[in-house]
């Protein structure tokens, strides 16, 4: 049986973006010592803005020498596109689980990381699917519920491809084992992608409806708003390169998906929860 240093690799891709860099490192300095070194946390920055950089290894510096954080900060790599970034953290990574956690995600939390170690130390299944809330800095929004997904993905595993129901990736820690490259020839649908690829012919999913994580969903530094040209239409080539295959299913699919949208935007008007209370 493979030996892993680590329980789990926090894999952080840095964007220039120091305040989201310490905004995820912060809940982590709250746990218990024994629980921190049991975590890897591994910041890849591959942009040439100096400024950027000092910035962020001013933050790893204070967490690795205040809380003995076991943290790598890879500077100076030159990649053509973010995706690349991505596909060195999970090289470079060695715990038994991975996460990604993209600069304007973070968790709930303290105490739901907690739980989330404490669920992988039991090691009873290889990819944990968090649950998702996106914010626009007033209020957290719930997303898609995940008895939909459990459903979907039991089901219908290729509707993934069509409608990001999951959310970004630091929703799903997974085994190392399980872990798939980044696509670097996508770029719309570069998660759904890599979501399909590892969650294909894997039975042992565990659904944490109890642990959050929160996406900045309307922060202006998302790639995909910076993404030009209609989506629709870059979707579809994208499908094209990866060779999907539409079928009536899938027409049914997106013709339904509006009802599920419309549940969740109802539902979230009703049960508004202000961030202070959630933290």
């Amino acid at each position: 049986m493979l030996h892993h240093k680590f329980l789990l690799s926090v894999l952080l891709p840095a964007y220039n973006y120091s305040f989201g860099v310490n905004r995820i490192l912060e809940p982590f300095s709250k746990l218990d010592p024994s629980l921190v070194g049991r975590i890897e946390f591994i910041i890849s920055d591959d942009s040439d803005l100096k400024l950027a950089n000092k910035e962020i290894q001013k933050i790893t510096n204070f967490y690795k020498h205040r809380y003995n954080f076991n943290l790598k900060y890879i500077t100076g790599t030159k990649t053509e596109n973010p995706i690349d970034n991505w596909n060195i953290l999970l090289e470079q990574s060695s715990g038994e689980f991975k996460q990604i956690i993209h600069h304007d995600e973070f968790f709930m939390s303290h105490l739901d990381i907690v739980d989330l170690l404490s669920k992988l130390n039991s090691a009873k299944h290889e990819i944990y699917i968090l649950k998702l809330y996106t914010t626009d800095k007033f209020y957290y929004y719930d997303h898609i519920p995940n008895l939909v997904n459990r459903f979907l993905l039991r089901f219908f595993l290729s509707s993934i491809l069509l409608i990001n129901y999951i959310g970004p990736s630091a929703c799903i820690v997974f085994k190392s084992f399980s872990a798939k490259k980044f696509n670097r020839r996508l770029r719309w649908i570069v998660d759904t992608d890599w979501f399909y690829r590892v969650f294909f012919r894997n039975n042992k999913i565990f659904f944490c409806d109890s642990i959050a994580i929160v996406s900045e969903s309307n922060y202006e530094n998302s790639i995909t708003k910076k993404i030009v040209g209609s989506k629709i239409y870059l979707k579809y080539k994208e499908l094209e390169k990866i060779n999907f295959k539409f079928n009536l299913l899938h027409f049914i699919f997106l013709t339904l998906w509006p009802i599920v949208k419309i549940y969740v935007f109802s539902s979230n008007l009703f049960r508004k929860i202000l961030i202070h209370d959630r933290r």
